[in-house]
Formats: C-alpha cells, sequence, structure tokens
C-alpha cells in the first residue's frame, strides 16, 4: 500500500519515493510509488499533477494511487517527485471555499451539499434545496457569512438552476 504523504502534510511540494512498478498502458506508463504526496483525483477533487524523476506525472487515481508518467521509470529506483504547487494550491483554496459556503447555505436554509466539483476556475456545488425563497425575517446573506474568511479573494457569481425546459432540451 502506498503511504499518502498528503494526509500527513498537505502543504508537502518535494519528495522522495521508491518505484514499485511501472507498467506500459495507453497513454504513457502506470508508475505505483512506495509513498506519494499526489493527490489522487476522486471525491470531485482534480488530482495533482507535477514531475516523477524525468517523466511528467499527468494524472493520480484508484485505490491503489496509480500515476501516469509521460516515460518509463525503473522498478525499485528512487525518483524525486515534485507537486505542480500553483494547481494544488488552487484546488485546496477552492475545496476551503466550498465548505464554507456550504455551512452558510446550511445555516441560513438548511440546505444539504450533496455534490460538488472542484475546476479551474470554478467551483460547482449541487445542494438539497429546490428552493431558495427566503424565510420571514430575513436572515443574514451568504457572503456576509462567508466575507470573515474570504477576506475579499473570491469573485462571487450566482447562476441560476435550470428551469424545467432548459433541462429537457
Amino acid at each position: 500500500m502506498t503511504e499518502k504523504l498528503y494526509e500527513v502534510d498537505s502543504y508537502v511540494q518535494k519528495f522522495t519515493a521508491q518505484v514499485v512498478s511501472c507498467t506500459p498502458v495507453p497513454g504513457g506508463f502506470a508508475v505505483v510509488l512506495d509513498r506519494t504526496a499526489f493527490f489522487p483525483e476522486g471525491g470531485g477533487q482534480p488530482c495533482d499533477t507535477g514531475r516523477l524523476g524525468g517523466a511528467r506525472a499527468v494524472h493520480t487515481d484508484g485505490e491503489t494511487i496509480t500515476h501516469t508518467t509521460d516515460a518509463p521509470l525503473t522498478a525499485g529506483e528512487t525518483v524525486d517527485g515534485c507537486l505542480d504547487w500553483p494547481a494544488r494550491l488552487d484546488a485546496m483554496q477552492q475545496h476551503t471555499g466550498e465548505h464554507i459556503l456550504s455551512g452558510a447555505l446550511h445555516r441560513l436554509f438548511g440546505a444539504e451539499n450533496v455534490g460538488f466539483h472542484i475546476g479551474s476556475p470554478y467551483v460547482r456545488m449541487d445542494t438539497s434545496r429546490n428552493s431558495w425563497h427566503r424565510p420571514r425575517p430575513r436572515p443574514t446573506p451568504p457572503c456576509a457569512l462567508t466575507r470573515p474568511y474570504t477576506a475579499g479573494c473570491l469573485t462571487r457569481r450566482r447562476w441560476p438552476a435550470p428551469t424545467t425546459a432548459a433541462k429537457r432540451s
């Protein structure tokens, strides 16, 4: 089993690991390491990318964490791993913002977060509320609840849900 360094330190950017296996697959090579800082794709979050030795790591996924690289690595060798840090930090910040907004919508409307997708440059969040009519008296707006945590670093936009007619087309 691969040691998941990101579970201990989500800010780790560089690491060393031993190559357990390397197998040719369509689009590159499936590399398994004894340890990794690359977060795998899943749960609405994108995978990390970066470099493993001289190879570019373009995708990470699976229960057994598999790194898809553009060049082969030799089983048994020690490689240096380096994350694409700006992309990782962006995903971390989007994930934090999703939690803050989700908490505010739950507090104000009882809405449950039933799914989300982090993607550059936007986050999509699905909630359990079909109607957003405000109860009386008017509650604190979501932006007022989230502002102390975001310190003006977010651009907020709201897109209305598609109408029933639009969903059919």
